[in-house]
């Protein structure tokens, strides 16, 4: 992802519409994966302009990420590439 001045707004934007339909569909998977998403876009600011705070932001959004897997996804689903093929 080629973050700039001009399209950060835009992508954190999504991002962020895109964690609130997560949450209000109550789908664990794609809050895990939105909180990624979102912890990986501030560390790609840290690495482009070394803000303390976009560092911050980005561990606290990989720890909500981290969270969802330990406390709603830890065994509680199947990858559905190990499901059988009549399943997928």
């Amino acid at each position: 992802m080629h973050l700039t001045q001009t399209t950060l707004p835009l992508h954190t934007q999504h991002q962020h519409q895109y964690l609130e339909l997560a949450h209000s569909l109550r789908n664990h998977t794609e809050l895990q994966r939105a909180w990624a998403t979102i912890g990986r876009t501030h560390l790609d600011i840290y690495d482009h302009c070394q803000s303390r705070d976009a560092l911050l932001q980005a561990q606290a959004a990989f720890e909500k990420s981290l969270a969802i897997v330990d406390e709603e996804l830890e065994g509680g689903q199947t990858p559905p590439r190990f499901l059988p093929p009549e399943l997928r």
